[in-house]
């Protein structure tokens, strides 16, 4: 089926956590691909798992398996499940990691894991059941015994964050994640902006009362120091600084409700 499994944990790199479960993965199979998607998802942060497994799932071949590891109930009876989108595999806990995924596109095929037996006080289910279970996606695909079907309204989608709010000229948004450059992503995407103005060329981005200016496209439209709104390269709008950190040169404004307001 495929050679290359995506790793997305929250485990970071100092501990043996992330090392073992491509232990176990290469011992299954020496031939795989083992892609760190990342292991530095803040600990046990589901909605920021679920945000990143959504943005990057697109850009990878068909087939490709991710293993989604951010697992708060880790050893509890919560399903393990595996859903096949745009084309590929994702095996995750139900905990509503998956829901970012299942809100952005139409699921294919989804599946829960049949286990047959399992140590009663597990602790490492990366080891123990996601490793093993992407080397055998990786090879059989969902050709195997102990995928079950399930329907959407049997597993735990969430809403983390609240949608865009829209009137006539606001648009309305929040933060939803800092990257590691300090830029504020917000969830206000370019699609809503053309569904709710006659044209985005006269739009202008707030937090609250402050005024960030209007929407450019690349982070040098403005010289250095200067907080600017850019549409990002997964159609978000964001609040930047440029050659800096938008998150330190606004402090507690961050944590402020985004808006974007049209003027005629």
């Amino acid at each position: 089926m495929t050679d290359t499994i995506v790793l997305i944990t929250d485990f970071g790199t100092k501990d043996p956590y992330a090392a073992v479960m491509k232990g176990v993965l290469l011992s299954k199979n020496r031939n795989l691909n083992i892609v760190d998607g990342t292991h530095d998802i803040s600990p046990q942060d589901i909605g920021e798992a679920s945000r990143f497994l959504d943005s990057i799932i697109k850009w990878y071949p068909p087939a490709t398996v991710f293993l989604c590891v951010v697992d708060p109930g880790v050893g509890s009876n919560r399903k393990i499940l595996v859903l096949k989108s745009n084309n590929c595999l994702i095996a995750a806990p139900d905990n509503g990691v998956l829901s970012d995924i299942i809100r952005n596109s139409v699921p294919e095929e989804l599946y829960w894991v049949c286990l047959d037996s399992r140590p009663s006080n597990s602790t490492f289910d990366g080891r123990d059941f996601f490793a093993p279970l992407g080397a055998e996606l990786a090879q059989k695909g969902t050709n195997l015994a102990c995928l079950k079907n399930i329907s959407l309204d049997q597993i735990i989608v969430k809403d983390f964050y609240l949608k865009p709010e829209f009137s006539e000229n606001i648009i309305s948004g929040q933060v939803v994640n800092i990257d590691i450059f300090g830029n504020l992503i917000t969830n206000i995407s370019k699609s809503d902006a053309l569904n709710n103005f006659s044209t985005i060329l006269n739009i202008k981005a707030f937090i609250d009362e402050y005024e960030i200016g209007n929407v450019f496209h690349t982070y040098s439209s403005l010289p250095e120091g200067s907080l600017t709104a850019i549409w990002n390269s997964s159609g978000f709008l964001e609040i930047a600084c440029v050659n800096g950190s938008a998150r330190k040169k606004l402090g507690d404004l961050s944590e402020n409700k985004i808006y974007l307001k049209f003027f005629e």
